[in-house]
């Protein structure tokens, strides 16, 4: 059923965004939100910082419970947030608990307490990324009733 899901939604946004060029990008309408361990947690920022020097980029979404002028200036946010692990692209990712191919994003969701939680389902589309700003869309699930979240992002790269 997930797989069914989750190919439907694929196909929903690949229609959608088809005809978007990267001058005229028109996001869903829903900023990223969902929840950690069972409580609401809602995108206000994120930070990307180089991982390797093969591209890997490590993203944090930050929190609207984590009020910060310049998200680059907070590399370890103190509060519950979402961690991807990706190379950065346009195009389609398939989340994976040990996501490191091409294709694939690693989701972390980090919660109140010291253990982190990985997404076992979901996809990331990107749909303009220019090598300082990234455009998308994220749907992640570890657990679909107390931990996920699906929305768009914008994210400014910090180096």
């Amino acid at each position: 059923m997930q797989n069914t899901f989750f190919l439907f939604s694929i196909t929903v946004l690949l229609t959608i965004f088809q005809c978007c060029g990267t001058d005229d990008i028109q996001l869903p309408d829903n900023d990223l939100q969902g929840k950690i361990e069972g409580v609401d947690w809602m995108y206000s920022s994120a930070n990307a910082f180089r991982l390797s020097t093969d591209g890997q980029y490590q993203i944090r979404f930050l929190s609207t419970e984590e009020p910060v002028s310049n998200p680059c200036s907070l590399p370890r946010p103190g509060r519950m947030h979402v961690k991807a692990i990706f190379t950065p692209g346009p195009g389609n990712f398939a989340v994976s608990p040990r996501a490191l191919g091409n294709n694939q994003v690693q989701v972390t969701f980090e919660g109140t307490n010291s253990r982190s939680l990985i997404a076992n389902s979901g996809f990331m589309e990107i749909f303009d990324f220019n090598g300082t700003t990234m455009y998308g869309y994220l749907h992640a699930t570890e657990d679909a009733a107390n931990t996920f979240v699906k929305g768009r992002f914008i994210i400014e790269f910090c180096d």
